[in-house]
């Protein structure tokens, strides 16, 4: 079988192909630079944004699978070429699923490029359900530190669980394993030129998956060790585009979430790696600190949002003396669910009431710190099940609301 490797002269995609090629794999290499020659693997000079060239690549090598790890990184290059980083990333993608979904290839594999624990059986992890078991998604299960991946725990995995039904850990992880049939779905939603195709696109593929009835799996792939930032960092972009896309696919699957009740998970694929997850640091004190002046900025743009006794809830919270300071996932699934039927029955416009909810965000992720400090992974997994249960007993809530709000 051959795979089509994407990025090859990258520090992951260089390092990934060695691995590969020294189990055998038939890889073939693909970037816009020729780079080194004395490979065991075939390079071809050619840009992912060549549709036409890479029709015919594909075509005459008889390429199987496809490991996407190509792309423009690094804020930097986001700020200063935009255009440049739209075409590579996102039009460069859509023309590899196009290719992919034209020519039939079996399944294509996704990940971050930021990654530094990627080793070959994250590619049969990935890829292996999917040309062997009858998978069609296959999402990553990861061993974290638990103060990384704060919008997945408070945020990205309570809500799309308790949303449609299926546990999916990491429904933003960065590193998935699709078919070409999912594929042609892809491809058909208009979400291309959006926002959603940025930092939204993870949890875009993970729901769409879920909803349109393909079969889906977690692959168990260890440690994920990357570049972790501190909670209490500024969020960037990626926060407004992840609960942008969550908040606006709940008006796309409307249909499917208002009988979903309760929720199992995905099935899991394969046995844990022996991998340690790198610390994160946490600035606790910034976290309460920014969820505080949220308080005294946003009153009446929560007042109009907000359900009158959550609102008083957490004005209460935010006059705590820090040595006492809490917040319960109760309060912040309120919020969460009064702040998407803002979204998509408001009227309000989307980027002030994603601003809005950042403070939120903050104070729940201080209120986790504080709660989770002293405990282990296991105790830690279990705490972020029980987050994910109170968004689940709470969807009569969120439904109640949404009714009332019209459309």
């Amino acid at each position: 079988m051959t795979t089509l490797l994407t990025g090859i002269n990258g520090f992951l995609g260089s390092s990934l192909a060695a691995d590969l090629a020294a189990d055998g794999a038939d890889v073939v290499g693909l970037d816009v630079t020729r780079g080194e020659t004395d490979t065991p693997w075939r390079v071809e000079t050619l840009d992912v944004r060549d549709r036409d060239a890479l029709r015919t690549l594909i075509g005459d090598l008889g390429v199987e699978s496809i490991i996407h790890c190509g792309g423009v990184s690094g804020p930097h290059v986001a700020n200063e070429q935009p255009a440049l980083v739209t075409e590579v990333n996102v039009l460069g993608t859509t023309n590899l699923f196009e290719v992919a979904r034209e020519l039939k290839v079996k399944a294509m594999v996704m990940v971050d490029s930021d990654l530094r624990s990627i080793v070959p059986e994250w590619v049969e992890l990935l890829a292996g359900p999917i040309l062997k078991g009858g998978y069609d998604f296959v999402a990553p299960l990861y061993a974290r530190h638990k103060y990384d991946g704060t919008i997945t725990n408070n945020l990205a995995y309570p809500l799309t669980r308790a949303l449609y039904g299926v546990g999916v850990r990491q429904p933003i992880g960065g590193d998935f394993g699709f078919s070409g049939a999912l594929a042609r779905s892809y491809l058909e939603k208009d979400v291309w030129l959006t926002d959603v195709a940025r930092f939204g696109i993870d949890v875009f593929m993970t729901t769409t998956a879920i909803n349109e009835g393909y079969p889906v799996c977690q692959a168990n792939l260890g440690a994920k060790v990357h570049d972790p930032k501190d909670p209490a960092a500024s969020l960037g972009l990626m926060f407004m585009q992840v609960v942008g896309t969550l908040f606006r696919m709940m008006g796309l699957y409307e249909a499917r979430w208002r009988g979903a009740r309760g929720s199992s998970p995905a099935p899991r694929i394969g046995p844990p790696l022996e991998q340690e997850a790198e610390p994160v640091a946490v600035s606790l004190e910034a976290l309460i600190a920014r969820f505080r002046a949220g308080v005294e900025q946003l009153g009446p743009l929560w007042e109009r949002v907000l359900e009158p006794g959550t609102r008083r809830a957490i004005e209460a919270l935010a006059a705590t003396p820090a040595s006492g300071y809490s917040f319960p996932p109760e309060v912040w699934a309120h919020a969460v669910y009064d702040f998407a039927v803002a979204y998509n029955r408001s009227g309000l416009p989307a980027p002030e009431l994603i601003d809005a909810l950042v403070p939120l965000y903050y104070g729940r992720t201080g209120g986790l710190v504080r709660d989770t400090r002293a405990m282990d992974p296991d105790a830690f997994e279990a705490y972020v099940d029980a987050q994910a249960r109170a968004f689940e007993d709470l969807k009569g809530y969120l439904l109640a609301r949404w009714d009332a709000a019209g459309g």
